[in-house]
């Protein structure tokens, strides 16, 4: 290949002085390819690049189209909306007000336990019938 289109670059912008640095960001710059790299410098990167693969901690790969700060941004909007939707979410509940017996409800419930102790005893009595006639 005499003309490539595409350069790979693994940390390019180690031990380079700032002339040396500034020319390599200027030529790609200039490039007419395609330009992969792999690299921590923020600051080149802010300068070169206008697609990004970012590779997370979590195994997860983000695509961005921008530079290195707007993708920066991005996380952090995320981030802060994530938080907001997560303080919705968790949210206190409300206890339920109870609501008032009605009269009827009242009367019932003053009566239950005299119901249960009468329908116990009919229970009762209809199983010793059951007994005796076997």
């Amino acid at each position: 290949m005499e003309e490539p289109n595409v350069l790979f670059f693994d940390e390019p912008t180690n031990n380079l002085d700032i002339p040396t640095l500034r020319i390599l960001e200027e030529y790609l710059l200039d490039f007419p390819g395609s330009v992969v790299t792999v690299s921590h410098d923020r600051y080149f990167l802010d300068r070169v690049t206008e697609r990004l693969l970012v590779f997370r901690e979590d195994r997860n790969i983000d695509r961005f189209m921008g530079d290195y700060e707007d993708y920066v941004k991005q996380v952090a909007e995320r981030a802060k909306e994530s938080k907001h939707t997560e303080k919705e979410k968790t949210k206190p509940v409300q206890p339920k007000q109870r609501k008032k017996l009605s009269y009827k409800d009242q009367q019932d419930w003053n009566t239950i336990e005299s119901r249960i102790d009468s329908l116990e005893q009919k229970k009762g009595r209809i199983r010793r019938g059951h007994e005796s006639l076997r």
